[in-house]
């Protein structure tokens, strides 16, 4: 499964080494997030989302676990998932899986924790209200957020690789 999604080399003969973060990669696998999940949001703002799931996706976003990068992908997986669109899912969670190393270097704050919860309450409120540009460009705003911290977060995840932590 590493070497499927690109986080460790099998070489013939000599075994598995861990693979270099490819910024390059990276980005590209951000920008196609932002397209499914403005189409996500897009859909789900025009036909609405049930007012039991809405309140429970609303929970989770204000449930301050420890594990808050799961909790984060968690959350934009489940608004995929009430598309109803099993390819669509299968290539976020496989994006997802592709940037889990990403989300658990960058949301390590309780600040970063904080503006991650509040951008998601915007999403769920601009998809309630009905209102699709606001919902897209809150959703845009949350992934470039996360987006900008990409070079930070694997400086991060190299240094403590590096030295063992």
């Amino acid at each position: 499964m590493l070497v499927e999604n690109g986080l460790v080399e099998k070489e013939a003969h000599r075994g598995y080494s861990v693979k270099q973060p490819d910024m390059r990669e990276i980005y590209e696998l951000y920008e196609v997030r932002l397209a499914l999940e403005l189409y996500v949001v897009t859909l789900l703002t025009k036909k609405g989302i049930p007012e039991v799931l809405w309140q429970e996706i609303l929970d989770r976003i204000q449930d301050n676990a420890t594990d808050y990068a799961e909790k984060d992908a968690e959350f934009h997986e489940s608004l995929a998932i009430l598309t109803n669109n099993k390819s669509l899912i299968q290539h976020l969670k496989s994006i997802n899986e592709r940037l889990q190393f990403i989300r658990v270097m960058d949301i390590t704050t309780n600040d970063r924790l904080r503006v991650t919860c509040e951008q998601h309450t915007r999403i769920m409120e601009c998809i309630k209200a009905g209102d699709v540009n606001r919902a897209r460009e809150a959703i845009e705003m949350n992934i470039q957020y996360g987006r900008e911290n990409v070079e930070q977060a694997v400086k991060s995840a190299l240094a403590k690789s590096y030295m063992g932590i």
